[in-house]
């Protein structure tokens, strides 16, 4: 993706594979010198396929963070970070980012997060909340429907410097990132409802509390890995079926009260055939890959299943009209840099939409 246009905004989800040895977690090496983990695998020849197998996060990380800043993020949501994961990411990317999470087991640093990155320079944090993926979101730790594991979403809510209050949009965005669970089908349905009744929610209590002159116009962002395709009720829930056209079963909550739902970037992107050929230059396909989670394994069964998603109450399909934020660009980025280590980083893949108002 090239650079970002005027008065856009570029975010990404990654699911960043959960660190297996943390409990003997290796420390980075000082800056400015080698480290062992990077030159171990150097000599490498460039013409060395891609290799299989999970390989240790002490290797991973350099390669999985030095994509991250490539790909020129302004804010993005991780799933299956580990506390020590994190300090090795912020330490990595640098004093120009801050993050918000907790751990999903205790509301704490227990377990899994999906935190909330985001550059402090462009953004200041105005509120952070937690809750679970559960018939009792505030619970922590708490578990609904059969899933297997405890589920989290994290909502930030930041003030973007580059807006101006007396701009028309608002300054207020609101950021969301979450992991469903991987295999009970009723569980990734129910937690879709939670999503949208949650994040509507608390929205509205939110800017209610900042006093936003015109509520409820705000971007939101959702980035996540739903563990769910697209013919599955999950996603369809998530989009409110606007992707599909036939409503999708195993959930026993009604959504026909829920006015907020979400616009998935992969479909929401504005392509040249979408607008006159006298406008903004735009892209002709999606980059990358359409799959996004790859597994470690070449008998891995790739699948869409991690999105960055727009609420619907401020964003714009391809062809409506009107104000709001559209999509000008998608990606799916590999998940491995050919010719220096021949494995993947994670077993997904970095999802990268800009959006612009």
């Amino acid at each position: 993706m090239s650079s970002k246009t005027i008065n856009s905004l570029r975010v990404g989800s990654f699911n960043i594979r959960y660190d297996g040895l943390a409990d003997a977690p290796v420390p980075l090496a000082p800056p400015g010198t080698d480290d062992p983990q990077l030159r171990a695998n150097a000599s490498w020849p460039p013409s060395t396929p891609l290799q299989y197998g999970e390989q240790p996060w002490s290797e991973r990380r350099y390669r999985l963070v030095s994509q991250l800043i490539s790909a020129n993020l302004d804010v993005f949501g991780l799933q299956e970070a580990l506390y020590n994961q994190l300090q090795d990411i912020a330490t990595l990317l640098g004093e120009g980012w801050e993050w918000y999470g907790v751990g999903r087991d205790d509301g704490v640093v227990g377990g899994e997060f999906s935190p909330v990155f985001y550059r402090k320079d462009r953004f200041e944090l105005v509120s952070k909340q937690t809750f679970w993926l559960s018939p009792t979101p505030d619970v922590p730790g708490s578990v609904g429907w059969g899933a297997d594991l405890t589920r989290i979403a994290t909502l930030v809510t930041l003030r973007d410097r580059d807006i101006k209050a007396s701009d028309t949009r608002s300054e207020y965005h609101h950021f969301v990132a979450s992991h469903w669970d991987h295999k009970s089908e009723k569980a990734r349905a129910e937690s879709a409802l939670v999503i949208r009744r949650e994040v509507a929610a608390r929205v509205q209590a939110t800017e209610k509390q900042l006093g936003v002159q015109q509520p409820g116009k705000a971007l939101i962002v959702f980035m996540a890995d739903i563990n769910s395709p697209e013919t599955e009720a999950g996603y369809q829930v998530l989009t409110d079926y606007r992707y599909n056209g036939t409503a999708a079963a195993n959930t026993t909550s009604s959504d026909a009260e829920l006015t907020l739902s979400f616009l998935d970037s992969y479909y929401a992107v504005h392509l040249r055939s979408d607008v006159p050929l006298s406008s903004d230059s735009r892209q002709a396909v999606r980059q990358g890959t359409h799959d996004t989670f790859s597994g470690f394994s070449e008998t891995s069964e790739s699948s869409r299943i991690d999105v960055v998603a727009l609420g619907s109450n401020a964003a714009l399909s391809p062809g409506e009209e009107g104000s709001g934020w559209r999509v000008e660009r998608f990606a799916v980025f590999e998940n491995y840099a050919a010719g220096s280590w021949p494995y993947r980083f994670s077993d997904h893949k970095l999802v990268v939409a800009e959006v612009r108002a």
